[in-house]
């Protein structure tokens, strides 16, 4: 396995575009990019097509779903086994949880759910479950196993080791653990057929990858090249950084009177503030990634401190701190607009102030190009609707494209489905209601057509509707019984005013 690291997308895009000047053995065969994202394949596409001209036969899985060809390959008869997804989970733990009961081992469960428990509070206890078990089978696959072996280490685990055991006796089959065991034997002696796996294989821009799918890749590469094109913010060895919460915690754990144990001798250093704080994600990856036994390549380009950004990604890819060592401050131009904080009070108004921002660059910069702009956002489910609308309907239009969207998106009717249940799940905002009247599917039905929604919208903002259907509904999140600003509020100003008109 081999490792090309650097600090910009786009050295790492230029290193794969020319490992795949290469050709495999037959023009037909695909190239396979293992991604994280699809927002990142449609920009990888794009590059590759820059570099070579055009950007056709490349297969860009996911991870999982390469892992589960990498089982086939090894593993004779190996089919997916759904039984051990979060979903089916959740409903076996409710079945099994209440068997349990009785069990001294599970007091701990039965003193959270008491002894006249209802289903909804059941269901969402064996959610839980459901979803920890599922991440265990990923990062904790050894406990798993020993679990299933009789084997507990730690008296807070007996009740999750019987639960499992008696899952894993009504499921049967290979679970991930179980997955990982066999292809690891069998990765030491078999050879998979020459068709069964690609020639070789590119893994691009992925944050982080857990120790599980880490593994799998190191095996399968003494059988097939893999490379994998890591973004790393810093040249430095970043893998020991602390936060200065972490830094806080530990040195709680040391007396007053301890003496000299301080942030030095304990060697807690934070090196860079803000990639301690931000990046520990990133850090714990770093961490697996150097403990590889592998080639590396290091295409590492330092920022020119041109800017209040540049300066920022400098002493992040140094590993320094401004604040505590003795550099040199960077003159900032007072026109400097590198770093911007727009604080919005809706997600609609934060659109919208995206839309002006982004007219006002592209007005300032006659070389910046719309491909040359990303927008990201930790929801972008939340946000679609809005960036829709926003970006439909101003003047002048800003070409955009939204990836990373869930299946059903494509589809205005299923769309439109989903969103109602989410409405009906959560706080009924104005924002919401709003956004289902740019489904295609629930303007036809309704007859709404692009003028009615205007209207609608102005009727909205004229009565100050915020939230909640009414005063009751408030009550449902804690809040007191008000109902200002909730929508029963508001049609009743606006039926008071037909009346006074009338």
């Amino acid at each position: 396995m081999k490792i090309i690291v650097s600090n910009k997308l786009e050295i790492l895009a230029r290193s794969l575009a020319d490992e795949l000047n290469e050709p495999l053995s037959s023009p037909f065969a695909c190239e396979t990019i293992i991604i994280q994202s699809t927002g990142m394949q449609k920009w990888l596409s794009l590059e590759l097509a820059r570099h070579h001209g055009i950007c056709s036969n490349y297969d860009f899985p996911f991870p999982n779903a390469f892992i589960d060809d990498v089982f086939k390959a090894f593993i004779a008869d190996y089919q997916p086994n759904l039984s051990y997804n979060v979903d089916v989970l959740t409903w076996k733990v409710m079945e099994i949880l209440p068997r349990l009961m009785g069990e001294e081992d599970c007091q701990p469960v039965q003193n959270y759910l008491g002894n006249n428990y209802d289903q909804l509070k059941l269901f969402g206890l064996a959610r839980k479950i459901a979803a920890t078990f599922d991440q265990y089978l990923i990062f904790r696959p050894e406990m798993i196993l020993a679990w299933e072996e009789g084997e507990i280490s730690s008296p807070q685990e007996k009740w999750q080791a019987l639960l499992w055991q008696k899952i894993s006796a009504d499921q049967g089959g290979m679970h991930k653990a179980r997955l990982r065991q066999l292809f690891s034997r069998m990765a030491e002696n078999k050879l998979p057929s020459q068709d069964a796996l690609p020639e070789r294989i590119s893994i691009f821009g992925i944050s982080y990858l857990p120790p599980y799918h880490l593994d799998v890749f190191d095996r399968l590469s003494r059988h097939i090249p893999v490379n994998i094109y890591y973004l790393n913010p810093s040249r430095e060895f970043w893998a020991d950084i602390k936060s200065g919460r972490e830094i806080d915690s530990t040195l709680q754990k040391f007396p007053r009177n301890a003496g000299d144990f301080g942030e030095d001798l304990l060697h807690l250093e934070s090196g860079n503030r803000l990639l301690a704080s931000l990046g520990s994600v990133g850090r714990d990856f770093f961490r697996q990634v150097s403990a590889l036994s592998t080639e590396y390549e290091e295409l590492f380009e330092e920022p020119q401190q041109t800017s209040l950004l540049s300066a920022i990604q400098a002493d992040i890819y140094q590993l320094c701190d401004r604040g505590k060592e003795e550099k040199p401050r960077t003159e900032i131009e007072a026109d400097d607009e590198s770093i911007q904080i727009h604080s919005c009070h809706a997600p609609l108004r934060e659109v919208e102030n995206l839309h002006n921002t982004l007219l006002k660059l592209l007005e300032k910069d006659s070389a910046l190009l719309c491909k040359d702009i990303l927008v990201m956002t930790p929801d972008i489910e939340a946000y679609a609707p809005y960036i829709e609308a926003v970006f439909e309907s101003r003047v002048p239009k800003i070409p955009y494209s939204i990836a990373d969207r869930r299946s059903f998106t494509g589809n205005t009717l299923a769309g439109g489905f989903f969103n109602l249940l989410d409405l009906a799940a959560g706080r009924f905002t104005a924002g919401e209601v709003l956004s289902l009247l740019e489904n295609e599917a629930i303007s036809e039905k309704f007859g709404i057509t692009g003028s009615a929604r205007e209207l609608i919208r102005h009727w909205v903002a004229a009565v100050n509707i915020k939230w909640g259907v009414n005063e009751k509904h408030r009550l449902e999140f804690g809040l007191p019984e008000f109902s200002q600003n909730t929508w029963q509020s508001g049609i009743n100003s606006m039926l008071a005013g037909l009346a006074l008109d009338g």
